[in-house]
């Protein structure tokens, strides 16, 4: 959602009752804030709806004596489909974003205990199949394009036809109730920023602020134990980590004080509290590990596709198995450039 933009050249005043004039500007910058702050509060309300949260999908599952060809999905499979994900967007210049949003589809369709979700986390190649159409789903309804399922056969190497994924389609908009329209970390980081303190903030320096929050974000989104963490809480601790960057000429102590004090308020949350700490934690960790494991050696790993579903028993093998790979580095996008 774009800044909400005031006009710098009002100079008319109005009178007051009781006080001095208010100038336009004040009364804009004020209404405007109280705007931001009444869609915070409805985006924090979403998201603690139950159709909203997710639990831990992967963790302790085995397969059973009775599943003894599964090939069940694990967190590195999620992460290897995200990845495709961001190099799909970035290919076709879509909104980074959009992948957030398809994954939460992913997570929450798995958190719903139907027998699609429990056969996709059984099998590899019907989890890819629902990553992808996830992907679909959400560029069709927050990029406003409209791919044809033939779009996602041919990168899929003719492992899914088009009846596949209109089928896997409704199995998602019926398991997650055609709720599709979910607050991202990124929502919130957008509407917390417009707190800032912008008269006595360089731009640059609330552009850089903005940068790399945003990619700490698109991070969490990578990792699986991030998947039940709430999206405000991924938000507010993504900006601390971008304020920690900052130099304290650039951005006075003051005005940190002011900023977090006023985030903590309307975020109606605790900074210190032991939850932002570990989610801090956790995204610093995630940071870390992308800089150990270069992106660019997954896609030589991958040796041109995806493997996420190889060696599924009740898919399709070898070099039908994943969608065609896409790669092209996303840290080198400028769009997110640190």
């Amino acid at each position: 959602m774009p800044r909400v933009s005031i006009d710098p050249t009002s100079t008319r005043s109005f009178p007051h009752m009781g006080g001095p004039t208010v100038s336009a500007d004040d009364l804009c910058k004020n209404d405007a804030s109280q705007m931001i702050k009444e869609r915070i509060a409805a985006m924090l309300t979403q998201e603690d709806a139950k159709a909203y949260r997710c639990h831990n999908y992967i963790d302790g599952r085995r397969v059973t004596p009775e599943n003894p060809g599964s090939n069940p999905v694990d967190a590195k499979c999620r992460t290897r489909m995200v990845e495709w994900s961001f190099s799909v967007c970035d290919i076709c210049e879509f909104s980074r974003e959009t992948v957030s949003i398809a994954a939460s589809y992913v997570d929450r369709f798995l958190c719903s205990g139907s027998s699609e979700a429990r056969q996709a986390l059984r099998h590899r190649h019907k989890f890819q199949l629902l990553f992808t159409t996830a992907l679909h789903l959400a560029i069709k309804f927050h990029e406003g394009v409209e791919l044809e399922p033939e779009v996602f056969t041919q990168l899929s190497r003719g492992a899914y036809n088009a009846e596949d994924y209109v089928d896997m389609e409704s199995n998602i908009l019926e398991a997650l109730n055609w709720r599709l329209s979910c607050p991202t970390a990124m929502d919130f980081i957008r509407h917390f920023l417009h707190l800032l303190p912008s008269g006595d903030l360089d731009f640059s320096t609330a552009t850089a602020i903005m940068k790399v929050a945003q990619r700490t974000s698109e991070q969490a989104v990578l990792d699986y134990n991030l998947v039940w963490t709430k999206p405000s809480s991924i938000a507010v601790s993504a900006i601390i980590i971008a304020v920690s960057e900052i130099e304290y000429n650039l951005f006075p102590l003051e005005h940190r004080i002011n900023f977090m004090t006023m985030l903590e308020k309307t975020a109606n949350m605790d900074l210190s509290s032991e939850n932002i700490r570990e989610v801090r934690l956790q995204l610093q960790l995630s940071e870390r590990r992308k800089s150990r494991n270069s992106l660019t050696q997954i896609s030589t790993e991958t040796s041109g596709h995806l493997n996420c579903a190889e060696s599924d028993s009740d898919g399709p093998k070898s070099q039908k198995s994943s969608p065609v790979c896409v790669w092209r580095p996303f840290f080198l996008s400028d769009k997110v450039a640190p």
